[in-house]
């Protein structure tokens, strides 16, 4: 059994004298008042001893926490302590530990103020070199947690700048249109003004540079050859092209007088016409009568076997298109869709390509020759209802930028649809190509427009707490 403190072990001894004094002199005052007094020594000295093993246990929790470098809260927990029970020697250590905490802290926030004028000046490594030292003073989850969105920045702005490296080499070496390609992908992982105006200037250029191209050929056609020169030697300004640099020196020959201009010579510069007219107009293919209609990237074309459609997108140098084609009657995979491809040749009167079912090529080829316009009236450009013809029904992968890829199901029913994205479920409706809707919670929402019956583009919006989040994410329809 523990021995009682000498103290309370005393007084109690004392007490029970003092009872018996009582008992054999009850009239007796001054026993009474000893009795009293001796009885209130002992409920104070169990009091402090109540308090003193409170106070330990509050001191041992303080040293813990401080030995985990928390130490305001270790400091607290220290003052508690004091207030139940001190000694000279306690006090000193806690008035000593509160100047030295000040100190550091002092010391921390200084660190950090200079980490964060680092920042400001992006200079990352630098700031984050700051701001570790800062911890060492003072520790700081909400730093620790910045520090590690400047690492992602740091690690994505390294990408970013290969990229750009990339796109300055192929600028350099007068491949524009795929520096950009290089340029816009940069971006997208990290930027700054100057990089972000530098693509839009860009962007700029290649636009005016393919309007003056397109004078250029509308002049060509009229066979107004030094005016369709003049417009193309203007386009190179704004947009390098060895291409179109060898197809000016091919009209000026022809002006010249260098190259007579025979039936052979006659049908060169229609070549030269049809290759810079790319893949826009009619076609005599082995799968019927097809045309297509170029907006910007995108293509679309008709053709006559099953009401067939093509959706497709241009390579950066206009040579290649990829795509899906599409035949009634469900205009879906896997029995009607699947995967197409096809190049332009060099003169821009044929083209080659192959086709499949799903996500294959092995169904076959698909060659054609272009139709002289006045000689075809049998198929109409596509209007704008037949390029919103859409079954979205089926598997889709959604890409998100910076997170993972998920598994979309797609019920489309006329102007509604359903999706199922992974363990989440939304509801929505399709009006032309927008498409918009919500999730069965009503938390998040989702919005964006469908590019074709096998790429969607839309933006998830969703919350975390007070905060609204938003994400780019392509669909791409999965291929079976």
């Amino acid at each position: 059994m523990d021995e009682k403190p000498l103290q309370i072990e005393t007084i109690e001894n004392a007490l029970r004298d003092a009872l018996e004094m009582v008992e054999l002199q009850p009239n007796n005052t001054d026993s009474q008042i000893y009795k009293a007094r001796l009885e209130q020594k002992l409920k104070n000295a169990r009091k402090a001893q109540e308090n003193k093993s409170i106070a330990d246990n509050l001191w041992i929790e303080g040293d813990g926490l401080y030995k985990e470098r928390k130490y305001s809260e270790a400091l607290n927990k220290l003052k508690e302590s004091l207030k139940l029970w001190s000694n000279s020697e306690r006090e000193n250590y806690v008035k000593n530990l509160e100047k030295v905490l000040s100190k550091n802290k002092e010391t921390a926030m200084k660190l950090r103020a200079e980490g964060e004028k680092l920042q400001n000046q992006n200079k990352f490594r630098e700031a984050i070199s700051k701001y570790r030292e800062s911890l060492k003073y003072w520790p700081d989850s909400a730093l620790e947690e910045h520090i590690r969105k400047i690492e992602d920045k740091i690690s994505m702005k390294g990408r970013a700048d290969e990229l750009w490296k990339e796109g300055t080499d192929l600028f350099n070496q007068n491949r524009p249109s795929k520096a950009l390609d290089k340029f816009k992908e940069s971006i997208t992982y990290w930027t700054n003004n100057e990089r972000a105006n530098y693509v839009k200037e860009l962007e700029s250029r290649k636009k005016q540079a393919q309007k003056l191209r397109d004078e250029g050929a509308a002049f060509q056609n009229q066979k107004r050859y030094s005016e369709a020169i003049s417009k193309y030697r203007e386009s190179l300004k704004f947009w390098p092209d060895p291409a179109l640099e060898e197809h000016i020196t091919k009209i000026e020959a022809i002006i010249s007088g260098t190259t007579t201009v025979t039936e052979t010579d006659s049908g060169t510069a229609k070549e030269d016409i049809n290759y810079v007219r790319g893949f826009e107009g009619k076609w005599d293919t082995n799968w019927g009568l097809l045309e297509f209609h170029v907006d910007g990237i995108k293509v679309y074309g008709n053709y006559t076997h099953d009401k067939g459609r093509i959706e497709a997108t241009l390579s950066s140098d206009k040579k290649t298109m990829n795509g899906m084609w599409l035949e009634a009657p469900s205009y879906s995979p896997p029995r009607d869709a699947g995967r197409v491809t096809f190049t332009l040749s060099p003169d821009g009167n044929s083209i080659t390509g192959k086709w499949g079912y799903g996500d294959s090529l092995n169904g076959g080829e698909w060659t054609g020759k272009r139709i002289k316009e006045k000689l075809d009236d049998v198929i109409n450009k596509p209007d704008k209802d037949t390029n919103i013809i859409f079954n979205l029904s089926g598997k889709w992968v959604a890409k998100c930028k910076g997170s993972d890829n998920y598994n979309v199901n797609i019920r489309h029913n006329g102007s509604s649809f359903e999706a199922d994205v992974d363990v989440d479920k939304y509801k929505g409706t399709i009006n032309g190509r927008k498409i918009s809707g919500k999730s069965l919670d009503n938390i998040d929402t989702i919005s964006g427009e469908i590019v074709s019956n096998n790429e969607i583009h839309v933006i998830l919006t969703g919350y975390i707490g007070n905060s609204t989040i938003s994400n780019d994410c392509t669909l791409t329809r999965k291929m079976q």
